[in-house]
């Protein structure tokens, strides 16, 4: 498992940091992909399949993205107007679904909440790269790919107490710690590239591997509810898109808005 993890990583992380590096329009079309992705496995955790309702979520989640660099308003207006689209939608086409026990009314709910969980950190990422520039990007990829990796080879190498066994059966205080101290060394890696300020930025990094973490759990959290082990299949090793990027959804939403406090700075970069 170890070695189609790798392998997957190592062939999407190229166009993505190539996406990163050269911005717009790259960076917006690679994000307005993965977010129609994310809509899509959201449906089908909660629903079971992909329908209209999804399809407008996907949609409206996608032209948001696409507007935000320009017209950011728009951009989450769209996006509120594809959640309660969509809504409306699933009232009118929803058909029974006993095995999730859910009545029309929360069906249809939980497939407008799709539009935030993915909307809200596509929107910020690709706010992020046309105000903070590239440096912040990377340093949040950089941040939430650490927590992951840390988590998981520090967790499946020394193993230990169960972090949330209610939640997910296998993540470990001891991943927990792993990922955290990755998270730290790669704002020490910044620090050391003069993007600012060594401790301001360790701690910084420290608390954004915290909050990835969280979207971790959160994800695992949203799966058990469902019955369902991976959010998809797109990416061998790894699960869905979803399983990806659950570290960014509370995470870029976070950084962006600390991002608007400082000016489009995060407020330790030198």
């Amino acid at each position: 498992m170890f070695a189609t993890r790798l392998i997957s990583a190592s062939i999407l992380l190229p166009p993505v940091v190539a996406a990163v590096y050269f911005g717009s329009p790259w960076f917006d079309l690679m994000i307005a992909v993965f977010v129609v992705l994310m809509t899509w496995e959201w449906e089908t955790i909660c629903a079971g399949r992909f329908s209209a309702a999804g399809a407008v979520l996907a949609l409206s989640a996608a032209a948001a993205v696409l507007w935000v660099p320009h017209h950011p308003l728009v951009g989450l207006a769209i996006a509120a107007a594809g959640g309660g689209g969509a809504f409306i939608v699933a009232l009118a086409q929803w058909t029974p679904s006993p095995e999730r026990g859910m009545g029309r009314l929360r069906s249809a709910l939980w497939l407008a909440c799709g539009s935030p969980y993915a909307a809200a950190p596509a929107l910020a990422l690709v706010w992020l790269r046309a105000s903070s520039g590239l440096g912040t990007v990377l340093w949040l990829f950089g941040v939430v790919w650490a927590t992951d990796i840390g988590a998981y080879l520090v967790g499946r190498g020394l193993g230990g107490p169960l972090l949330a066994p209610r939640i997910s059966p296998k993540k470990t205080w001891s991943g927990a710690v792993g990922g955290l101290l990755s998270a730290m060394a790669v704002g020490a890696a910044a620090a050391a590239l003069g993007f600012g300020e060594w401790m301001p930025l360790i701690a910084l990094s420290a608390a954004a591997s915290v909050v990835s973490q969280v979207g971790d759990l959160g994800e695992s959290a949203l799966k058990r509810r469902f019955g369902v082990k991976d959010s998809g299949k797109v990416i061998p090793g790894h699960g869905g898109v979803l399983d990806r990027v659950d570290g960014l959804v509370p995470t870029a939403p976070l950084i962006a808005l600390l991002a608007m406090a400082h000016e489009g700075e995060i407020g330790v970069w030198g």
